[in-house]
């Protein structure tokens, strides 16, 4: 593990609305495709469908610059949709059985989930794709079975899902897969500003090692969804335990914790490439402490950061030695990692 051996800032203060194209390559997955697509289907298949309220796009731009909130991005219809229920079951002969469940919104720019149950069984998938079957996420697994039974899954462009569970026969038990919530994105924004100095850019070359501790991240309260930036933060036993910093008046609640979602690596490859990815993120985290009077909270994140997002760990002192200088790198207005 890379340590910091000098005295340094990130501050993390400054948030944002922006939301695109999110691509489908996110969470800890494993690599494959739906077994719908592998069998014949009735072309009339009829996948029962919710269909979602109005997001009503301009009154809730309207309310948020009267109420001057600049890291709103969505809104959260609450559900209890048991997808083994409520889906349309279909038997795989001598393999297993899947069922299928469509989301649907008519003015929304991108989707998110969650699942208030997901607990899968050994060779049991979950993926989730359009109804054009040309964006595609999963496969989903036990690997993603966390404490609580919770995952949320970060947004999905575009106006519908449909949610695909595969269930291998004699499983070692029932899978539970239970929908909680729906975010639906009323912006689809990606601000560009002119005065954001990107982390790639000349002014970011000493901070190469330390920007992999920041994150974009988004989150809900099951009303509305937001952006923020938090940054990996590193403990006295120096252990890559996965704790994450970020402001209290962001998230403080284990609520809120549990529907987080981190972006790793969301940069610009140059100083203005305007090519960053949204492809490595992780799901869900516990929240440890929080004050509301010095604006912190820290969260345990649920899943440990692959090698290969390249976390870095960012250093604290409590000395009281004053640093000569220091530096803010974060995702203003949601844009591309900046400095």
């Amino acid at each position: 593990m890379k340590l910091l051996h000098y005295c340094w800032l990130v501050l993390i203060l400054t948030f944002g609305i922006g939301i695109n194209c999110f691509e489908l390559k996110a969470q800890l997955i494993e690599k494959g495709l739906p077994e719908s697509f592998f069998i014949e289907q009735k072309s009339a298949l009829l996948i029962p469908t919710l269909k979602l309220d109005s997001v009503r796009v301009e009154k809730m731009l309207e309310e948020d610059q009267k109420l001057k909130t600049d890291n709103r991005y969505g809104v959260v219809q609450p559900c209890d949709i048991n997808i083994k229920e409520a889906g349309i079951r279909t038997e795989i002969q001598g393999k297993g059985i899947i069922w299928q469940y469509k989301v649907e919104s008519n003015d929304a720019y991108s989707l998110g989930i969650f699942f208030k149950k997901y607990h899968l069984p050994p060779k049991a998938k979950v993926f989730i794709y359009d109804s054009s079957k040309t964006l595609i996420r999963g496969a989903f697994t036990q690997n993603n079975n966390h404490p609580g039974n919770l995952l949320p899954v970060a947004e999905f462009q575009g106006k519908n899902i449909i949610i695909e569970y595969f269930e291998p026969l004699s499983p070692e038990f029932s899978g539970e897969l239970v929908l909680g919530a729906i975010s639906q994105a009323y912006t689809d924004l990606k601000r560009l500003a002119d005065d954001r100095i990107g982390i790639n850019c000349e002014e970011g070359v000493d901070w190469k090692v330390e920007k992999h501790s920041v994150c974009l991240m988004t989150f809900h309260d099951f009303q509305n969804s937001y952006f923020c930036t938090g940054a990996l933060i590193n403990n006295v036993k120096l252990d890559e335990t996965p704790y994450f910093l970020t402001a209290n008046h962001c998230i403080n609640s284990e609520l809120e914790a549990s529907t987080l979602i981190t972006f790793f690596n969301y940069e610009d490859s140059t100083c203005k490439s305007g090519d960053a990815s949204f492809s490595q993120t992780l799901s869900g985290a516990t929240f440890k402490s929080g004050s509301s009077h010095s604006d912190f909270s820290l969260l345990l994140l649920t899943e440990y950061p692959p090698d290969e997002y390249n976390p870095f760990y960012a250093g604290w002192d409590v000395t009281g030695n004053n640093p000569r200088s220091s530096a803010c790198i974060n995702h203003p207005d949601g844009e591309p990692k900046s400095i």
